[in-house]
């Protein structure tokens, strides 16, 4: 009997969800740890010296002094109370009322983590290495005034300077808000907790407190250490509640302003596949148009987004990087954090990312977060300016020529909204693909896919299959933005190098841009009358 069969096998895995790729850094501070000593030498133990009177003239037993480091003892009152061996996994304690030296410890605990960035996906991970509150601000005049927490850092509004408190008594420290609030929305952050090892333990200095100058100096070191691929994965480069754009620098020199917004906008363009969310500081009296706003100060002669990178400026590193405005309040809810206040102020990259989180739960990460199907910021409770920030006002920040800045504005009846979708980029005649932050974060996507498919293959045999293996790692991530609106096409094509070992690949991409302008003609004419 003639018959046909078909079948059907199923060679598929199942697998997991994918791992997000919106993952935002975020450097601020913790409240989780008390001072030790940390040695890192196998078999080192503790010793306290002759004629010494307190723990902190601790050495190590090879004759080196140990690192002065926090962890979480708090049984003692005095200090550095512990100290502790992370590669033996040992710990001991000073005992000043017993044997007045040190005894051992059975129980071993690892000292939180600090100054490494931390990747948290979950809140229950972020509180294990962070504290489940955010440090707070306490009172002049007490111990911690002492120690550089509550500071006024000067930035340049046109000509002048001008200082104003980041903190006041009993403020909540932000940046750690910033944080906990993007990962219970379901955005991973790679948080970084900075302490200033600049005090010596004693008895009565018992915390290295946050100190905000220090962070702002230590600021371009830490995005230096981001930039490398290899080590971290990030998306989104921010400095937390911490503005840069007119900061004056405490490093190198106090005339330097904006460093360190600099050095976002160089880790970004470095790495090649982020976008460094630059915010500017946060005075609600500010003008909002002309010389002495801030879309006035990114588009002034001297900017540093109109400065080559070799006079000092980030120029050529404008294209990796945004800047919102303005600062807003924000509600944060009691039970996504201990905060006990609903309302913070926070700088606009915190809208904007809030707006992210819910965007992505439904559509893709490449499509604009603008406008009223995705850009409508949630959580928002007023914006932190003295005149309105109207929808004019924010549709001229988003001229074709020039530096662009991208505004939360009333839209009615929608509510607070992101009106804008570009990057810093300085436009000399019109737009190009370089100008519209979407397709920055599509492109460095795909170059995320391209390198982690590379670093899979790298030092197998340069053959044809290793070409079809490489594109099939990356096809299906721009099959996948071709069918979802972001891209109208695409080539990978092979190119020739007379370099041995060496495999050279271009893949071109045909964008879909956000639209930003409707021009829409509508025509009277009377009636056309056809006489027989």
């Amino acid at each position: 009997m003639a018959k046909i069969v078909i079948t059907e096998i199923d060679e598929t895995l199942p697998v997991s969800v994918a791992e997000s790729t919106d993952i935002v850094y975020v450097p601020g501070f913790a409240d989780t740890n008390q001072n030790c000593f940390i040695l890192t030498i196998p078999n080192a133990t503790p010793v306290h010296p002759d004629g010494a009177s307190t723990a902190s003239a601790l050495v190590g037993t090879t004759g080196g002094s140990a690192t002065p480091k926090r962890t979480d003892y708090n049984t003692h009152s005095t200090a550095p109370q512990y100290c502790i061996n992370t590669f033996d996994k040992k710990a001991w304690y000073y005992d000043t009322e017993a044997t007045d030296d040190w005894s051992d410890v059975t129980a071993y605990i690892d000292p939180y983590p600090e100054n490494e960035p931390i990747l948290c996906g979950s809140l229950s991970e972020f509180v294990k290495n962070f504290g489940d509150a955010p440090y707070q601000f306490n009172k002049e005049g007490s111990e911690e005034s002492v120690h550089d927490r509550v500071v006024t850092p000067s930035f340049t509004v046109g000509s002048g300077t001008e200082t104003y408190e980041l903190y006041e008594e009993g403020d909540y420290e932000k940046s750690y808000i910033y944080a906990r609030e993007l990962i219970a929305l379901g955005v991973p952050v790679l948080y970084e907790n900075f302490v200033n090892r600049t005090h010596t333990p004693t008895e009565t200095y018992k915390k290295d407190y946050p100190s905000v100058t220090a962070l702002y100096g230590a600021l371009n070191t830490m995005l230096d250490n981001i930039s490398d691929l290899g080590e971290y994965t990030v998306k989104y480069i921010t400095s937390g509640a911490y503005p840069t754009f007119e900061i004056v620098a405490t490093s190198p020199t106090t005339s330097d302003t904006s460093s360190q917004a600099v050095g976002m906008c160089k880790s970004a363009a470095t790495r090649g596949d982020a976008v460094a969310l630059i915010d500017h500081t946060n005075k609600p009296g500010r003008d909002l148009t002309g010389d002495n706003s801030v879309y006035g100060s990114v588009n002034a002669s001297g900017s540093i987004f109109k400065t080559a990178v070799a006079d000092g400026g980030a120029k050529e590193y404008a294209p990796y990087a945004t800047l919102m405005t303005p600062w807003a309040y924000y509600s944060v809810p009691n039970e996504t954090s201990a905060v006990a206040s609903i309302k913070q102020a926070m700088p606009a990259s915190f809208g904007y990312l809030l707006s992210l989180a819910r965007s992505i739960k439904t559509n893709a990460n490449w499509l604009a977060v603008a406008g009223v199907a995705r850009g409508v910021v949630p959580n928002i409770v007023a914006l932190n300016t003295t005149s309105k920030l109207t929808n004019s006002i924010a549709d001229s920040y988003q001229l074709r020529t020039g530096v662009s800045i991208n505004a939360i504005t009333n839209i009615k009846p929608y509510g607070l909204t992101i009106w804008g979708n570009r990057t810093l980029l300085d436009n000399e005649t019109n737009l190009t693909a370089h100008s519209f932050l979407n397709t920055r974060n599509m492109v460095n996507d795909i170059k995320k896919v391209a390198y982690t498919v590379a670093k899979s293959l790298m030092f197998e045999q340069n053959s044809e299959q290793l070409w079809l293996a490489f594109k099939s790692g990356i096809i299906p991530t721009l099959n996948q933005m071709q069918s979802g609106q972001g891209l109208t096409g695409y080539k990978i094509l092979r190119g020739t190098t007379d370099e041995k070992a060496k495999l050279v690949a271009t893949i071109k991409l045909y964008p879909i841009y956000a639209v930003e302008e409707f021009e829409i003609e509508i025509i009277l004419k009377d009636e056309e009358v056809t006489v027989q």
